[in-house]
């Protein structure tokens, strides 16, 4: 065929918003290989680009087109709604995008993301009445805290082998959802102090006190 040596009308030059946004499938269906190049990794970032800028050529090239009005006319159908779903693919993409990263972001604000938060009500170890469990075996389930409170001023190598037991306050979560515990114990150290209370507000403001696990 003469496609190959066929000159590139200047009509069909531009942007190509399907070579773009489909690069790969844009190239198999129009007989264009190179866009294929864009499976390789962070070169695909440069790469997609120049498919845009030069796709309409490389079809034009392959796909044995003449310098008529007839075949213009025709190549400019074919890759009108090539460039149409490509345009709208990568607008409703970025839509979504900003979108669940604008959701993210409140619900951190807001602090309305249950996680941590929500497994106090649900896990055994944290289950109505016990008091067994141990700090250690929390922060397995929650995660490290965000903030811990030691009981007092004293160098903490002073509280080993005491009389009376230490407490210790730890929060997860933030000012809006949160779970404060206290834990207890004749350890100089947190690890193996016991739960002794717990105090949960979760996203829709109902505080839930230790033993009440209820919605």
């Amino acid at each position: 065929m003469h496609g190959e040596k066929t000159s590139v009308p200047e009509e069909i030059k531009g942007w190509n918003w399907g070579a773009f946004s489909f690069n790969i499938i844009w190239g198999i269906a129009n007989k264009s290989y190179l866009p294929l190049l864009a499976l390789i990794p962070i070169f695909n970032i440069i790469w997609v680009f120049v498919c845009g800028f030069r796709g309409s050529e490389w079809a034009w090239k392959k796909g044995g087109f003449q310098n008529n009005a007839t075949d213009i006319d025709r190549f400019q159908l074919i890759q009108k709604t090539w460039k149409r779903s490509g345009f709208w693919f990568l607008l409703i993409n970025l839509i979504g995008i900003v979108l669940i990263s604008g959701t993210l972001v409140i619900t951190r604000q807001h602090g309305i993301t249950p996680t941590k938060v929500e497994k106090v009500k649900i896990d055994p170890v944290l289950s109505k009445n016990n008091d067994s469990s141990t700090y250690t075996e929390v922060v397995s389930i929650l995660g490290e805290p965000e903030k811990t409170f030691h009981p007092s001023q004293h160098d903490i190598t002073s509280l080993k082998n005491l009389d009376t037991p230490a407490s210790y306050t730890a929060i997860w979560g933030n000012s809006n959802n949160h779970v404060i515990m206290n834990f207890t114990g004749f350890d100089y150290t947190i690890e193996n102090s016991k739960v002794t209370g717990i105090n949960a507000v979760f996203r829709n403001g109902k505080v839930i006190q230790k033993g009440d696990f209820s919605n």
